[in-house]
């Protein structure tokens, strides 16, 4: 299965310095997804590749390009998308059938 999905962050003037390792951490990208950006050099600071221990801080503005979903899971994951009922920059609310994994 591929997908595309590519996020753009600007970290904010309050942003507190940290590894992008860190900030994937903060931003509850699972392991898998962390190693995935790393080896696909899929991660971005101010238009260019930076390695997983960099330093970002406030200003900086991060790609992260989603390319493709490699698994090696034995079960089947649904075919239906769940339904986005709201999303802004910040938060996301689905709407998925009970009994639909929502974690790989």
């Amino acid at each position: 299965m591929s997908l595309a999905n590519k996020r753009i962050l600007t970290l904010p003037k309050s942003f507190t310095p940290c590894t992008i390792r860190e900030l994937l951490i903060q931003l509850y990208i699972p392991k898998n997804g962390n190693i995935f950006l790393r080896i696909e050099r899929a991660v971005t600071v101010n238009g260019s590749y930076q390695p997983i221990n960099t330093t970002v801080g406030a200003g900086d503005t991060i790609n992260l390009n989603f390319t493709q979903v490699e698994t090696s899971q034995a079960y089947l994951p649904s075919q239906k998308l769940p339904d986005i009922v709201y999303e802004d920059n910040d938060i996301i609310v689905i709407n998925k059938p009970a009994g639909q994994k929502n974690s790989s």
